[in-house]
C-alpha cells in the first residue's frame, strides 16, 4: 500500500492512507458479516437435517445410506418440505417424492 502512495505529498499521503485503511476495515467488516450470515444459514440447515433424520428414524427405523446422503445434500427448502411430508408418509419414498405436496 505504501508503494502506491509514496509519491504523494505528506498531507495527501496521510489522507490516502486514512482512506485506504477505512476501505480495508469496511471490507473486513463486510467479509465478517457475510461469513456470519453464511455460518448461521449452514447451522440452520444442519439443524433441520438432524431433526429430519430423527423424525424419520423414529418412524421408519435406521435410515439407508442413500437417504442419509440425500438429507446431507438437501438445501433448507427441501429439508422443510421433506419434514412436512415425513410426518404423514407411509414410506421413505413418499418423503422424497417431488410429486407430493
Amino acid at each position: 500500500m505504501d508503494a502506491l502512495i509514496a509519491p504523494l505529498a505528506n498531507e495527501e499521503h496521510s489522507q490516502m492512507t486514512t482512506l485506504l485503511q477505512r476501505l480495508f476495515a469496511e471490507g473486513k467488516a463486510e467479509g465478517r458479516a457475510e461469513a456470519l450470515k453464511e455460518g448461521e444459514a449452514n447451522g440452520l440447515r444442519k439443524g433441520k437435517a438432524d431433526s429430519l433424520r430423527i423424525v424419520l428414524e423414529q418412524k421408519f427405523g435406521p435410515l439407508p445410506q442413500e437417504m442419509l446422503e440425500k438429507i446431507e445434500d438437501a438445501d433448507l427448502a427441501i429439508l422443510e418440505s421433506w419434514m412436512r411430508r415425513g410426518v404423514l408418509a407411509a414410506s421413505l419414498d413418499e418423503v422424497t417424492d417431488p410429486n407430493r405436496a
